[in-house]
């Protein structure tokens, strides 16, 4: 157990030198701004503030890449160290819950948590299911990779933001931790033939990439949208404000991934950026970050994409 801590304490100062100073500083204005709303989320609404941490601790679980080294070299134990991790990342969201007097809500949410660590809900049979997703291009296979990996996650999130539509802030909750999900979608570098093979020029090339994807979020968007418009339409300013966020994060994130791409790599620093980014929407004088950072690295993006290119089509 010493040697796990130890090994987790390496990893975080890894991060912490990665990320450095001035990013750290952001986060850490921005979290302290969000650590303001979050008790009232937890006492007005606590069965869905509960619902949205395991959904969070539920994604994480699913797309961790270190279990494997885990049950190779703790066994038996692999299973009780992320039981513990998953408890830890989650304390605040239980002391919340039992500071709202929510006791049975309490009890439901630590029970599925310390479950999460040993439920194999025949896992491979569910992903096999939707192995072969044919309603999209072959050209979308980030998306393809990207549903796979979270089929329980976004229909759970469409079903929230469909039904409870009456309720004003969950289509907008919903459609913010949706694009936090899409996002990820472009962490990995397809190898470079993948890209040759398009037979485009950077700008033509980044251009389809930019339509192709984001048109698939409007429409995931769409009966979400339909359900907010439904309940509050004369707020339909704020539903677009929302969606108009939620498609240049979606921009930004494949920008970034064509200004850093290596072919077969994965990105995930990406994700700090892509969160500062949205940090800066709840910062009024930091709002027009994301839009420069969206210039910046579409341009950066175009320049590195060149030599994967064909040289005729430049």
């Amino acid at each position: 157990m010493l040697s796990f801590l130890k090994l987790r304490g390496l990893q975080l100062g890894r991060i912490l030198s990665e990320v450095g100073f001035i990013r750290i500083l952001l986060l850490l204005v921005f979290c302290l701004h969000v650590l303001a709303l979050i008790p009232k989320f937890f006492f007005y609404t606590p069965w869905l503030a509960g619902a949205t941490v395991i959904l969070a601790i539920n994604a994480l679980h699913h797309s961790r890449k270190d279990r494997p080294f885990l049950e190779r070299y703790f066994v038996p134990y692999a299973r009780h160290i992320m039981l513990v991790e998953y408890q830890l990342l989650a304390l605040p969201a239980t002391a919340l819950l039992i500071y709202a007097n929510q006791l049975w809500c309490t009890l439901i949410f630590v029970t599925v948590l310390s479950a999460m660590p040993y439920f194999n809900l025949s896992i491979k049979k569910i992903r096999g299911s939707v192995k072969r997703i044919y309603f999209l291009p072959s050209t979308a296979f980030e998306w393809k990779a990207g549903l796979r990996s979270n089929y329980i996650s976004i229909p759970l999130l469409l079903l929230l933001g469909v039904f409870f539509g009456k309720l004003i802030f969950m289509p907008l909750l919903v459609i913010f931790l949706l694009t936090i999900i899409l996002a990820s979608f472009n962490n990995y570098c397809e190898a470079s033939l993948m890209v040759e093979a398009f037979n485009r020029s950077p700008i033509n090339f980044l251009n389809r990439k930019l339509l192709t994807q984001l048109i698939f979020m409007l429409i995931l968007f769409l009966p979400i949208n339909l359900s907010f418009m439904l309940f509050h339409a004369p707020y339909w300013y704020v539903l677009l404000a929302v969606n108009v966020i939620g498609l240049m994060i979606q921009a930004l994130s494949i920008c970034l991934k064509y200004a850093m791409y290596i072919p077969g790599e994965a990105l995930k620093r990406n994700n700090l950026l892509l969160g500062l980014a949205i940090a800066c929407f709840f910062i009024v004088f930091l709002a027009p970050v994301p839009l420069v950072l969206l210039v910046i690295y579409y341009r950066k993006a175009v320049n590195n994409l060149k030599p994967y290119c064909y040289a005729g089509n430049k």
